[in-house]
């Protein structure tokens, strides 16, 4: 029977249905996809697997630029959202409907009979439904946490990217990089190609790669950049490309982003031949919500969902390469499930002031925490303890002056407050 719930609605009973959030583990998840599946409702077009720590929304951002200016029609699953539930299924470009989520949850709830989903499982059956359903040329999926145990993990995948490997979620997935890796390197399939998109990757990863059979395709050694003043180049073993445009997203970073998503789509080019043309105008144009992303001027406010100790300096580097006049003034509230003073130390350099915060939603360190990190890191430093993050960008605002730089940074959770008090 059909239940006509809103979204909404959905959302909530996912969010009480499971006892935990997250649980890894495939046998769930692939039990009620295979009860949903049918001749009607299989995947028939490739599908490209993108996992790592940092840098996972940038690649799947370039990956489906290209594809849209090649002028195919991908879905793309990401997670999590900013403002809305929808952003986490695209098609073609566009969010999906309230319409079609709800629909695919109906689906989900009738096939998994007494099986308990978490709320990420639930999101990720939609999103292989809808894709079923929609018959796109490709299918693009960021792995949620992991790899070896995520949900997107039950499909047997064309290509596999990994975008890097840092120190995140250790209660999960080890407490150092050589275990991460091997749960990381678990999306790669025998005889299909595996992008390493980072040129210093533990030893453990090429080692479990490598027992998989996976093709690999390294950075630095299969796959070859070299950036110039303005412009950089890429090889590999089937292309070359000279003098292609900088990314349109900020930090030198993104290079590796653009050149993982490069390969993999040469990797496909018989299936799905995307010209160079359309890769140009992909870098010049990808743009991505959270990634210092530039909401307002005088002063200048950015929002990043930086949330680890890796991607804080990237955003450090950032921030530096900027050359900008005046104060860097920080907004930051932070999940407990992080380390601040690990968070906090590659920043110091560049904020001259902190606003520390905390979420509404009662899962982020209190400020004092935070303010007590910021101090410990570095003695003296300006630091104000605000109680609720709509008003720490409030007095931050009239805090900086014209030629000052407000950085929103900490969580998904952190941009997304920020943005709605922002009226974004």
């Amino acid at each position: 029977m059909k239940s006509g719930w809103s979204l909404s609605e959905w959302l909530q009973y996912q969010e009480n249905l499971h006892p935990s959030s997250i649980e890894l583990g495939l046998d769930r998840v692939r039990t009620v996809w295979q009860c949903m599946l049918s001749d009607e409702s299989a995947i028939k077009c490739p599908i490209i697997v993108v996992g790592g720590t940092n840098g996972k929304g940038s690649t799947i951002a370039f990956l489906e630029a290209m594809y849209l200016q090649a002028g195919y029609r991908p879905v793309v699953y990401t997670s999590p959202h900013i403002d809305q539930y929808n952003e986490r299924i695209r098609i073609a470009g566009d969010n999906v409907t309230d319409q079609q989520l709800t629909d695919a949850f109906e689906v989900i709830q009738a096939a998994r009979a007494d099986i308990s989903l978490s709320y990420f499982e639930f999101g990720t059956l939609a999103a292989l439904y809808i894709a079923a359903e929609e018959s796109p040329d490709v299918l693009i999926l960021e792995v949620g946490l992991g790899g070896r145990l995520d949900a997107v993990n039950i499909l047997e995948h064309d290509v596999a990217l990994i975008t890097n490997i840092s120190m995140d979620h250790m209660e999960w997935l080890g407490d150092n990089l050589e275990d991460i890796a091997v749960e990381k390197a678990g999306i790669a399939r025998k005889d299909r190609p595996l992008i390493l998109a980072d040129t210093d990757m533990p030893t453990s990863l090429y080692a479990q790669a490598q027992e998989i059979g996976a093709v690999e395709y390294r950075l630095g050694r299969d796959l070859v950049i070299a950036l110039d003043k303005d412009s950089w180049d890429y090889s590999d073993s089937s292309k070359s490309y000279w003098h292609l445009p900088l990314p349109g997203l900020p930090g030198r970073h993104q290079l590796k982003n653009a050149a993982a998503a490069i390969c993999a789509v040469n990797r496909l080019a018989l299936r799905l031949p995307v010209d160079e043309t359309a890769i140009r105008s992909a870098l010049l144009n990808t743009g991505l919500a959270g990634r210092f992303e530039k909401i307002r001027e005088h002063p200048d406010i950015y929002l990043d969902v930086a949330h680890n100790p890796a991607a804080a300096q990237a955003l450090s580097r950032i921030i530096g390469s900027a050359n900008a006049a005046g104060r860097w003034i920080a907004i930051l509230a932070l999940q407990r499930n992080r380390d601040p003073l690990a968070f906090i130390t590659p920043l110091m350099d560049e904020i001259s002031v902190w606003y520390v915060t905390e979420m509404s939603n009662g899962l982020g360190h209190s400020a004092r925490t935070l303010a007590d990190a910021i101090t410990e890191c570095r003695p003296g430093t300006p630091v104000r303890q605000i109680p609720k993050i709509d008003l720490a960008i409030t007095d931050a605002q009239q805090d900086a002056g014209e030629q000052d730089h407000i950085i929103v940074l900490g969580s998904f959770f952190t941009v997304s407050e920020v943005r709605a008090a922002l009226h974004v």
